[in-house]
């Protein structure tokens, strides 16, 4: 390929990463929680985009390697575990960010964003390393290797620490009954909560309590709560949920 060919296909990559600032984060804007305090709800370009969750997740990502070096990522991971943060929500320029709520066809969104990734965003690198991030991507969606099921986590720990961070601000999302799904209000009765982080961190649990490093992920929830809601047990449901799981 010539230099002006891989320079073009570097600017659309780089239109593609940057067109994640156009799509807002639905899961969010349905606990009525927008990035300003004074939003307009019909202004969805005022509600958290997937790129600040991006932005979000290489950070979180950074500082799991750098905190725990060779016990969650080795270093030579790191590359790939900040890659997936780069990809995992490109698919959604097309899919829209549908809630993770219980109800959604994962599957068939899954390939929709698969094929979007592999036909637009994954050109813009060499066929090498396509083809390598392609298959670590595969592994992020369907969980089926540690390092999948982890950046799974690390995703998910996101959301939640930044659930966290709007209640420490004031805002903290609540779910309303006419929207929620059935999971959300199995969430709901079980932590007697309508709190979007109780919520989001019940159906966390559930999906990934067996995974490798699920207990450093739920140390890592726990002390953002501790430092949120001014209490030593911010979720006095959590305990009981894991024994029941592990029984």
């Amino acid at each position: 390929m010539n230099k002006k060919a891989t320079l073009r296909k570097m600017v659309e990559n780089w239109f593609e990463f940057k067109g994640m600032s156009l799509v807002p984060r639905i899961g969010y804007g349905k606990y009525g929680v927008y990035p300003d305090p004074y939003p307009n709800p019909c202004n969805s370009s005022r509600w958290e985009s997937d790129l600040e969750h991006t932005a979000g997740l290489w950070k979180l990502t950074k500082l799991i390697q750098q905190n725990f070096p060779g016990e969650v990522f080795e270093y030579w991971e790191l590359q790939d575990a900040l890659e997936i943060a780069d990809i995992h929500e490109i698919g959604e320029q097309v899919t829209g960010d549908v809630c993770d709520d219980g109800d959604r066809d994962a599957r068939t969104l899954d390939t929709i964003e698969r094929e979007f990734i592999k036909k637009t965003y994954l050109v813009g690198y060499s066929k090498k390393m396509a083809k390598h991030l392609y298959k670590r991507f595969v592994e992020f969606q369907e969980r089926s290797t540690c390092f999948g099921r982890t950046m799974y986590c690390c995703d998910k720990c996101e959301a939640i620490l930044q659930g966290l961070f709007y209640e420490k601000q004031g805002r903290g999302g609540r779910l309303y009954y006419i929207t929620a799904s059935r999971l959300e209000l199995e969430a709901a009765r079980r932590t007697n909560s309508y709190d979007l982080v109780d919520v989001w961190l019940y159906s966390f649990v559930k999906n990934a309590h067996g995974y490798e490093y699920f207990e450093l992920f739920i140390d890592l929830i726990v002390t953002a709560g501790q430092i949120i809601r001014g209490t030593d047990d911010p979720f006095p449901w959590l305990g009981d949920m894991i024994k029941q799981l592990k029984d």
